[in-house]
């Protein structure tokens, strides 16, 4: 009992220690990092809401298809596409726009992003054309969105957003979320939970913010929780347990 007692006190303190050590590695890393105008990766002022405000431009009051917007937002990265691609299926009210090519655009994104190549689209994807109401319709849903999440965003943590090992990783981790919201799934949130997490990591990526790369692998919990939930009640049981909740 005692040795127990004394195994228990010796692990805790041990985990007070490290804690405080990694504390203290990670608070100046955790402050704002200066990154050049030139950075291609960057650009330390670009606004994400203007860039959006630019496609509307570009597009002047006409219907606009995948490819051509994907041309426009390629200027920025793969990283862009991705945050394009997944803020409409985080909103809490769907839109319906796109809805049934935004999961396999993000699966080719992703796909390509991993290989470290230009992201290619099936002629068909690249025609589909979006009517210039419903592209704006989407857009001005999105920017307060955006507008507020660009407020907190700013380059730390670099380390976490370089070029290379780390990026292709974090391709493949969107790879799997972009399969996942590929699937056709009748359940409210489906989309939603794994959305969240690309949103998330396409952002860091964007700015170079690792604290924002952090929380888009915390932020799959609930995604895992969801399909692990579905995997053992099934639809019907899923729908049961959450009209119970409600």
């Amino acid at each position: 009992m005692k040795t127990a007692i004394l195994l228990i006190a010796a692990g805790g303190a041990a985990l007070l220690v490290a804690v405080a050590v990694l504390d203290r590695w990670l608070r100046p890393k955790m402050e704002r990092i200066r990154v050049p105008e030139s950075d291609p990766r960057l650009g330390e002022h670009a606004s994400l809401s203007k860039d959006f405000d630019a496609l509307l431009r570009q597009a002047g009051g006409r219907p606009m298809t995948v490819g051509t917007m994907m041309d426009r937002l390629a200027l920025r990265g793969d990283a862009f596409l991705l945050l394009f691609f997944s803020l409409p299926l985080c909103l809490p009210v769907g839109i319906p726009v796109l809805t049934t090519i935004l999961g396999p655009v993000l699966v080719f994104v992703s796909f390509f992003l991993l290989l470290g190549r230009r992201t290619w689209l099936p002629k068909r994807v690249r025609d589909h054309e979006v009517p210039f109401e419903r592209m704006e319709g989407m857009i001005r849903r999105m920017t307060p969105l955006v507008l507020r999440i660009e407020k907190h965003l700013y380059p730390r943590l670099l380390a976490l957003s370089e070029p290379g090992l780390a990026v292709r990783l974090h391709a493949a981790y969107i790879l799997v979320l972009a399969l996942v919201v590929s699937l056709p799934m009748p359940i409210l949130f489906a989309n939603l939970v794994a959305a969240v997490p690309i949103l998330l990591l396409s952002l860091g990526l964007i700015k170079r913010d690792g604290l924002f790369i952090i929380a888009a692998y915390v932020a799959a919990i609930p995604c895992v929780a969801l399909y692990a939930t579905l995997a053992l009640l099934g639809i019907e049981g899923l729908a049961r347990l959450f009209g119970g909740i409600v």
